[in-house]
Parts: C-alpha cells; structure tokens; sequence
C-alpha cells in the first residue's frame, strides 16, 4: 500500500446516547492508537461532553473545531447544497 488509509466517521454524536455510545468512544480512543501509523481517522462530532472526555489529553489526536456558521465556511456549505440539489433535481 502506498498512502495512508483514512477512514471517516461521521456524526460520532448521533450514534446513539451518551451510555450506549460509551464502548464506541472506548474503543475509538484507546485501540484507533495500535494500528499502524498508516491508518488515519477524520471523526466529526458536535461538542458533546462524553465525546469531549474521551478524546481529550490524548498526544495522538489533533482535535479541531469547525464552526458551521462561520464565514469561512459559507463558499463549502453553498456549493454542497448546489452540487446536491442539481443531482436531485436531475434524477427527478
């Protein structure tokens, strides 16, 4: 293999509660550190304490956060939404 390998997780949040999600975030922040340095993970969540607390003080993982209503952000937001609505709009 070449490259790394990313795997993306998306709304960690909406997976369930904060008691149902627990082994989630258990594995995700104690095991994600034995895999190989090639295997990377983008993992988007809102702020949620029990998500904050599993990730935080950890040397392996950079964490970011991203405001939806930033300015910054308005040019991606609009050209998702475009780009998804000419696909539904040819499709229909």
């Amino acid at each position: 293999m070449n490259g790394p390998v990313i795997v993306v997780i998306d709304a960690l949040d909406e997976c369930g509660d904060p008691i149902s999600r627990k082994s989630l975030l258990t594995l995700l922040s104690k095991e994600l550190v034995k895999l190989p340095p090639m295997f990377r993970f983008i993992i988007t969540s809102r702020a949620e304490s029990d998500t904050i607390a599993a990730f935080s003080n950890q040397t392996n993982i950079l964490e970011k956060e991203l405001s939806i209503s930033a300015r910054s952000n308005e040019n991606d937001i609009y050209s998702f939404l475009c780009n998804e609505m000419t696909t539904i709009r040819q499709r229909h």
